[in-house]
Parts: structure tokens; C-alpha cells; sequence
């Protein structure tokens, strides 16, 4: 065996030595013994050269660490000569600024973790934090739920404060939500956040506040402090006693109440918008009777088991939106109790957090008494997440020949499985313009909405795209081209389609329907075409649904 003691050399045993050590291995049995001493010294010289190259790993794994850990340093100043060069640093204060308001958008949310925008943005680099902390609308929006309350901290007064002092005199944004029994057991803390925030009230321009009914004698010393104040949301206060902060607050116009509102005191006779929701039906009508200005309202999940006294109610609103639930889905009754002569807006929606399942069809003649007796002319109906039948929908439509905006949104939760319960062939066939007789007798002129302009629909991909395609085409002039004056229909200048794709709904084809309609975007229609899958996963949670009158 060759071994230099000096100096390490790495090689395979000669074959020889390994046919020797073998035929030993082989033969070392019974009375024969092989040299003893001669084997020692082999075994010796190859343990030395079992460690000197275990000496040379070591070397070698060492060298390699450095190598690395110089490679990571590299790569660190590489990436930093990168960031040098990007060129968002190339933008100068006007442009980025608009930028950091769109991501500072969201409100610095204070609860179970700390999350403020401007902060993150500032900790970038000393030109962003520069920006950042002189730009004061970056810090004026700030949302407080009670979960922060119980994890009280240094940090989350010290964020509050920097939020407050770098907003300087700009409008506050505030949402506060101290009604749960954080609030209770951590009261003093709760105290020492409102009073942070009532400190700065001549500021509020929007606020939310839902609190526990330990705090109300704290709002007295807003009364009169709250000259900016525009937007009001009240949460939860049904046992409120005779509250009057709000009640001096010139610049109040949109006010959003849950329950009842006869014990608020507020500038009634100035509020333009105003929505109340899970009251009875007749304290929402109370509420309404209140706002006697109110231009747009909406009544939010009513219960539908008090009615009120006297009705129908007069109001000269523009604009109506009604939410109902699976609770309280028969929307129709509305139509009873309330006379709108300014009505020109309409809109009736699913509650996106407990969709109705069903409704009683809606009464022959209460839509079109409830238009007549208030001599109304409707321009915008909007139709989402209901479980409406198409002859429902047709007896709404009938009814509104001056319609120049048209939304109907198919239900995308509660029905196993998916289908079009509004938008069926037959609707679209009573929707669709026959050029060969103005007067078909397959349907009324006036389900053919002579008016139409701005189409908003999403329908499950239960038929072809060729029955929207024939909607839009008969309904098109374009800007140069006229109808025959007998027929008189306006021409469509906006369509928006969703589609809602599923196992069970895969026949209407998107790619399809944007090729087909292609033509008439390039001659000047406003078109667009998505679709979205709904996922087997959610739709299996869902309540089954079965509408009556579907002619899918």
C-alpha cells in the first residue's frame, strides 16, 4: 500500500492489494492466521488516510459556507442596486401620492392585530416615510373593534396617537365597534380610546358606531361639535333612551340605522339618504315619515310581522332600494303601504348574509296599482339574488314602459342545482324587439321596453349565447341607423354580462358571446363579458331551492 506521509493523495487501493485482502478474508478460517503485525500496520496507514481525507471534507465544507455566505451578501447588495434602479423611485411626490391613497384606502384596523397602511408604507425607506408622514390623508381613516381591547397595549395607544396627530385637520373616517363584552371588562381602556377619538369629533366626516350602552353619557359632549359630520351609521341601539348628540350637525345628509329610530335625535328635515334595517314594518316606515327630504333610501331586512296603522305613505324620494331576507322575503307588501311620485329608481335585493329561498308570487295587481296611484315613472330597476319566476319578473317589467336601465342578477347561492329562474328563454323571447311586427301578439309593447339602453345581467350558462346575442341584436340601431317610427325603440348603449359557470351550467359559452357581440362594440355598444366558476365545494352548503314557473 502507497501512502505519503506528507502529503494527502487520493486514490483507489491497486488491485492487487484488493484481490490479497480478499483471498484473506476468504481463507482466514480454522488454524490458519495471516500476519498479524502486517495487517495492523495496513489497517493503521488506512485509518491515517480515512482521517487526513475527513480533514480535507472539513476544508472543503468550510470553504463552501464562506462561499456562500459571500454569495447571500452579494446577492443582498445586488438586490439593493436593483431596488436603486426601479423605477417607482423615479416618481416624483404627485404621482406617488395618489398611489399611497388608493393603498391607504383601507381603514388602520385596530382589533386582534394591529394593521395600519401608512405605517407599512413608511417603513420602506426614509423618502417614503418622508411622503407618508406628510401627507395627512393617509391617516385620517381608522376602524376600532372591541377584540382590540383585550390586548391592551402601549402600541396600540401609541399608533392611535400618530394617527390622530399626523391626520392634522383632516376629516376623520371613524368605524367603532364597542358593544361586545370587551367593552365591559375592559372599560377603562375603552374609555381612554373614545376619548381620544370623541376629542377630535369637529373633524368626523363619516362614522360608524356601534356601542355598548355603558358609553351613551359619553356622547353628550358631541353635541354641537360636530360641524363636518356627513355620514352617520348607527348599529344596534334599539333601547337607545333620548339620544340628541347628533341632533346639530349641519353638514349631516346620509344617515344608516339598525332598528328603530324614534328616539334618535337627529337634523331630520336635512338628510338626503337614509337607510334603516331590521326594524318592524312599521317603525321603517316611521323612520321614513321622518326624513321628509330624503331623495335615496333603503329599507334593510324588515320584519314584515308589524305592520303599521295608517298607510299608504307619501314620500318624494328618487330613489328606492329593499333588502329582504329568507325571513321576510315578501318585498311586494311595500308596494301597499308606500305612494312615491319621484320614484325614478327601483331596486330589490337578496340579503347577500341570509338569501330568501322563495317568494309567494308576486299579486297580480299590486305593482301596477302601487305605479298608478303614484303616477311614477321608473327609469332603473335592478333585480338581484331573488328567487323570482320570469312571469314575476314580466309582471314587474310590464308595468314600467319608461325603463332605460335594466340589472337582473341570478341567484348564485340557494338553488341545487344552479339555474336561471328570471332570465329563461321565455324572458329573453319577451325581451327581444320582432322588427317584422312592431305589434306581436307573443307579447305586450310594453314588456317590450321600448326605452332600454343599459342592459346589466348575470346568468347561469344554462343556454346558448345565441338568446342574448338576439336580445342585443334586435335592440341595436347603432348611431346612424333608425327603426321604422312605428316601431320607436331605443337603441342599447351599454350590456354587461357575468357568467355563471358550474357542473351544471356549461352550455353558454363566454368566448362565444364576446365574438358574437364583437361587431357591435366596434360600432360604439359599451360590452363587456365574465364569467366566474362557482366552486362544487360552496354551492353543497347551500339551502336547495325549487322556483316555481322555470321554462329553462
Amino acid at each position: 500500500m502507497d501512502v505519503d506521509d506528507g502529503q494527502f493523495q487520493f486514490f483507489e487501493p491497486p488491485e492487487h492489494e484488493i484481490k490479497r485482502i480478499n483471498n484473506l478474508l476468504r481463507s482466514n478460517y480454522g488454524s490458519y492466521t495471516p500476519d498479524p503485525e502486517l495487517i495492523s500496520q495496513s489497517l493503521h496507514l488506512t485509518e491515517r488516510q480515512i482521517q487526513r481525507t475527513s480533514d480535507e471534507i472539513h476544508k472543503l465544507e468550510a470553504q463552501l459556507a464562506s462561499l456562500k455566505v459571500e454569495k447571500r451578501g452579494l446577492e443582498w447588495r445586488a438586490a439593493r442596486y436593483r431596488s436603486l434602479l426601479a423605477p417607482i423611485r423615479s416618481l416624483p411626490p404627485e404621482i406617488i401620492a395618489p398611489i399611497f391613497e388608493s393603498f391607504c384606502s383601507e381603514a388602520a384596523t385596530f382589533t386582534e392585530t394591529l394593521w395600519s397602511p401608512p405605517a407599512q408604507l413608511s417603513r420602506v425607506c426614509s423618502g417614503w416615510r418622508e411622503l407618508v408622514r406628510r401627507t395627512p390623508i393617509l391617516w385620517s381613516s381608522i376602524h376600532i373593534e372591541d377584540a382590540v381591547l383585550y390586548h391592551p397595549s402601549e402600541k396600540i395607544i401609541s399608533m392611535l396617537t400618530a394617527h390622530i396627530h399626523l391626520s392634522r385637520q383632516t376629516p376623520l373616517n371613524l368605524s367603532i365597534s364597542m358593544s361586545g363584552p370587551g367593552a365591559v371588562d375592559h372599560e377603562d381602556t375603552a374609555r381612554l380610546i373614545l376619548q381620544m377619538l370623541f376629542g377630535e369629533s369637529r373633524r368626523w366626516r363619516e362614522v360608524h358606531l356601534d356601542l355598548h350602552e355603558f358609553f351613551y353619557d359619553d356622547l353628550d359632549d358631541l353635541r354641537g361639535n360636530l360641524p363636518l359630520l356627513q355620514v352617520l351609521y348607527i348599529n344596534d341601539w334599539d333601547n337607545v333612551p333620548d339620544l340628541h348628540a347628533f341632533e346639530i350637525a349641519e353638514n349631516l345628509r346620509g344617515v344608516y340605522l339598525s332598528y328603530a329610530a324614534a328616539d334618535l335625535g337627529l337634523p331630520w328635515s336635512q338628510i338626503t339618504e337614509f337607510s334603516i334595517g331590521s326594524a318592524s314594518a312599521s317603525e321603517a316606515l316611521e323612520g321614513l315619515s321622518m326624513v321628509t327630504e330624503a331623495r335615496e333610501v333603503t329599507l334593510h331586512r324588515t320584519n314584515l310581522d308589524y305592520l303599521p296603522d295608517e298607510f299608504p305613505i307619501v314620500h318624494n324620494l328618487n330613489s328606492l332600494s329593499i333588502i329582504v331576507d329568507r325571513w321576510d322575503s315578501d318585498f311586494q307588501q311595500f308596494f301597499d303601504w308606500l305612494t312615491l311620485p319621484n320614484l325614478t329608481s327601483l331596486s330589490i335585493t337578496g340579503a347577500e348574509e341570509s338569501p330568501p329561498r322563495a317568494f309567494t308570487d308576486i299579486y297580480d295587481d299590486t305593482f301596477p296599482s302601487f305605479i298608478a296611484r303614484s303616477s311614477c315613472t321608473i327609469t332603473s330597476l335592478s333585480l338581484i339574488d331573488l328567487p323570482l319566476t320570469d312571469s314575476a319578473a314580466i309582471v314587474l317589467l310590464s308595468a314600467l314602459p319608461s325603463l332605460t336601465s335594466l340589472t337582473i342578477h341570478e341567484q348564485s347561492v340557494g338553488a341545487l342545482p344552479f339555474q336561471n329562474t328570471i332570465l329563461t328563454n321565455a324572458f329573453f323571447n319577451s325581451l327581444t324587439i320582432e322588427h317584422h311586427n312592431a305589434l306581436s301578439d307573443r307579447h305586450s309593447p310594453s314588456m317590450q321596453l321600448r326605452h332600454l339602453r343599459s342592459l346589466d345581467l348575470r346568468v347561469h350558462a344554462t343556454f346558448p349565447a345565441k338568446v342574448i346575442v338576439d336580445v342585443v341584436f334586435s335592440r341595436w340601431n347603432g348611431k346612424k341607423l333608425r327603426y321604422d317610427p312605428v316601431v320607436g325603440v331605443d337603441s342599447l348603449e351599454e350590456v354587461r354580462v357575468v357568467v355563471l359557470r358550474s357542473e351544471d351550467a356549461v352550455v353558454l359559452d363566454v368566448q362565444e358571446l364576446s365574438e358574437s357581440l364583437e361587431v357591435y362594440k366596434r360600432l360604439g355598444l359599451r360590452f363587456s363579458c365574465s364569467s366566474k366558476w362557482l366552486e362544487k365545494a360552496f354551492r353543497a352548503t347551500v339551502n336547495p331551492l325549487t322556483p316555481l314557473d322555470i321554462h329553462v
